[in-house]
């Protein structure tokens, strides 16, 4: 077995298990919350894992776009998204890009970092990178939730 084969068969068990062991919707609920009866909003959400967030959110009416570095994440993340109704499906975009190295984008409604992502940062600086990036990418009353 080549080693690429491995880290995919590994990587595959990480997301696997990111979605057994992080399947609280506490946070959702809260983001709901706030959001309101505000609908339609345009969020963005960087390290958008198997979608555990961004399928809520898309289905509460939202317009959404979930980037991760991960292909075996997405990968879940699209498996999830196929079981949703073309009407949600057609409200979510999702990216492969590396947060700290691709293009954000502009005039978010939303940008939500959720659960542990800052975790996936190596350094403060790389953290405090990815802060100051989902700010730059907000509308001018836009939120970042974290």
């Amino acid at each position: 077995m080549s080693e690429a084969t491995q880290y995919d068969e590994i990587a595959d068990y990480i997301a696997e298990f990111y979605d057994k062991s992080d399947c609280g919707t506490e946070d959702i609920d809260f983001m709901l919350k706030l959001i309101g009866n505000r609908k339609e909003l345009r969020i963005l959400e960087p390290f958008c894992g198997t979608g555990r967030i961004l399928i809520p959110l898309a289905n509460a009416g939202h317009t959404i776009v979930g980037m991760d570095k991960s292909p075996n994440m997405l990968k879940r993340c699209k498996e999830k998204i196929a079981q949703v109704p073309e009407s949600v499906r057609r409200r979510i975009t999702l990216l492969q890009n590396d947060v700290l190295e691709a293009q954000w984008g502009t005039g978010y409604d939303m940008v939500v970092l959720g659960a542990n992502c800052l975790f996936e940062l190596q350094t403060v600086k790389q953290q405090e990178l990815c802060i100051q990036r989902a700010s730059q990418s907000l509308s001018s009353r836009g939120n970042l939730l974290c």
